[in-house]
């Protein structure tokens, strides 16, 4: 009976504590509007190969840690490069970072850009972009 007593008072605690959470305080980033594109990813030939820049804008009340990734596929599909370059946004901020790229010449290359969180959830649309590989 002493055991009984006990759950019966355990289990309402345990859900006051679980109703009474913040709604702000999650740290569960998710969605593919949490980060949009400030601009088209900017293509920069600088240095022996060269960059797209990226710019992102944060949407949500939190600094959010993330990861650009630029995914090229040759002409016929494969995956032939992936290279990615870190992020933080603060509340509602704006920045950038730049994926290099260092493709062989006379190839065209489709290249999908997009930004996940640091568990990997999408948080980012997806935009792509067409280029030649100039090493």
């Amino acid at each position: 009976m002493q055991r009984l007593h006990e759950v019966a008072i355990g289990l309402p605690l345990i859900l006051l504590l679980v109703t009474a959470s913040p709604t702000n305080a999650s740290t569960l980033i998710w969605g593919t509007d949490v980060w949009t594109w400030a601009n088209p990813p900017a293509y920069n030939p600088q240095g022996p190969g060269f960059y797209y820049n990226e710019t992102l804008t944060s949407h949500v009340n939190i600094t959010v840690t993330g990861w650009v990734y630029l995914i090229a596929h040759n002409g016929i599909g494969q995956t032939v490069y992936i290279v990615e370059c870190s992020l933080t946004l603060a509340p509602y901020a704006t920045g950038s970072c730049a994926d290099v790229v260092l493709l062989p010449k006379g190839n065209t290359y489709q290249a999908s850009i997009f930004a996940v969180s640091a568990s990997g959830i999408a948080i980012s649309n997806s935009t792509s972009v067409t280029f030649q590989g100039n090493r």
